[in-house]
């Protein structure tokens, strides 16, 4: 909870403009990537696995930016060592901004928005243990454990003032996970397209059966990618991490404890979750309830983010195929 006579903002609830649909190959078809149903993107999350393990090697000025920090691991197993972009901001008096990305994903799925971002800040996206580029550990994939792989990227790094995180669909549990355990640390926060559980719903009932059958899995997803042990490593950190932590991770004991201001941030072509799972994550908050700041609207496609509130470089993500947007306080 917030402190007494301390004042803190409220968070702002702002769904966005839609994005056209687009489409990808799966199993051979044309399938688009904005599903229509939850058992659809139960599929394709699992199926993202795939690609969020099959990271491509660029020559773009961003890989320059990439580097390897080792953490520990939780466990007496050695060090684990995750892939990070750490990119200087261009002008100088800027916040630092942490990007946390989803499940089945990479900080490669930030890339789009980076370059914006860094025009004033210091942008750090990490690749989670178990996914893109970073090592695939046999243990720690709780969402406590990777709250502290951010504290260690950030002690790593020589960060040591309060942070702007943000993070995608399950990263804003590790970003919640990583508040109430270094609170210190936080100046702000960013949930974008964060439900308060995932318990019941029927994406992760079809995703569970899928992880039922891994080598079948496997199987169909060599039609669809070259799998090699790396990708069959990654697929199961995820399948632990889905297992040890994601099932279980309730909000409505977690986001009442948020005591830093909060940016909520849905989007209209969300598949998964309706509108009213992320009302019901900004109700939980200490800051939230009807007095909230809400309507920050997307303008073109560019997707500028305007209001009277909060303006900012917009998001789009493109694993849930819907416009987001990274707003900052005026």
């Amino acid at each position: 909870m917030a402190s007494p006579g301390k004042s803190v903002p409220s968070p702002i609830c702002c769904p966005l403009d839609k994005k056209p649909k687009t489409t990808t190959q799966i199993f051979g078809y044309n399938t688009p990537q904005t599903w229509e149903g939850d058992k659809n993107m139960g599929l394709s999350a699992v199926i993202d696995s795939i690609r969020a393990s099959d990271v491509v090697q660029t020559t773009d000025s961003m890989e320059l930016y990439r580097t390897a920090v080792f953490v520990p691991s939780g466990s007496d197993e050695p060090p684990v060592r995750l892939s990070v972009l750490d990119v200087p901001a261009h002008q100088p008096g800027g916040e630092t901004l942490v990007l946390l990305h989803g499940y089945a994903a990479n900080s490669s799925w930030w890339r789009p928005q980076i370059p914006a971002l860094a025009q004033e800040n210091r942008v750090i996206a990490l690749d989670a243990r178990g996914n893109g580029l970073s090592a695939q550990p046999e243990t720690g994939y709780t969402t406590e454990q990777l709250a502290d792989d951010v504290a260690a990227v950030l002690d790593e790094l020589g960060v040591t003032e309060p942070v702007i995180v943000a993070g995608h669909s399950t990263g804003g549990f590790v970003v919640t996970d990583f508040a109430l355990r270094y609170p210190e640390r936080v100046k702000e926060l960013v949930l974008v397209a964060t439900p308060c559980t995932f318990a019941g719903s029927s994406t992760i009932r079809t995703a569970n059966f899928f992880f039922s059958f891994p080598d079948f899995f496997f199987r169909i997803g060599q039609r669809i990618y070259e799998l090699d042990p790396r990708g069959q490593a990654s697929l199961l950190g995820l399948k632990r991490l889905f297992h040890d932590s994601l099932i279980h991770w309730d909000g409505t004991e977690k986001f009442p404890r948020i005591s830093q201001p909060v940016l909520i941030i849905e989007g209209y072509r969300d598949a998964l979750f309706p509108a009213s799972s992320y009302r019901e994550v900004a109700d939980l908050l200490p800051q939230g309830g009807d007095g909230a700041d809400s309507g920050v609207q997307a303008s073109g496609d560019a997707g500028t983010a305007e209001s009277g509130a909060a303006g900012g470089a917009a998001l789009y993500c493109p694993g849930n195929s819907f416009q987001t947007g990274l707003a900052q306080r005026k």
